[in-house]
């Protein structure tokens, strides 16, 4: 993998979205997992592209429609925990930790219990 190489996690395309857009928009639950695991440090996870969104707002708009394309959702939860320094859900904290601090729900009608 090219991040295990050495490449700049914190490198930004033309359209100043960065590796947590990236992922939001194409990654599989498999490579968030990965990306998870790889010392990820200092990537804005929040940063707002050209366009004024974040990584989460492009989560939102992907569709899923198979069970197996929801674990994005759970798997981009912890990859972005994992960057935030925050408790992976089987750490045991809640899955919408970093999104509650934040204002911000992954899906809609995805509020906290």
């Amino acid at each position: 993998m090219l991040l295990e190489r050495g490449a700049n996690c914190k490198a930004h395309t033309k359209e100043d979205r960065n590796l947590a857009h990236e992922a939001a928009l194409f990654a599989s639950p498999t490579t968030l997992k990965t990306l998870a695991n790889l010392d990820l440090a200092g990537l804005d996870v929040f940063h707002k592209d050209a366009r004024g969104k974040t990584a989460e707002d492009y989560l939102n708009e992907r569709h899923f429609f198979a069970d197996s394309e929801t674990k994005t959702c759970e798997a981009f939860m912890i990859f972005q925990q994992s960057i935030l320094g925050v408790a992976t859900p089987d750490q045991g904290s809640s899955a919408d930790v970093s999104a509650q601090a934040h204002g911000e729900y992954l899906l809609p009608g995805a509020y906290p219990t």
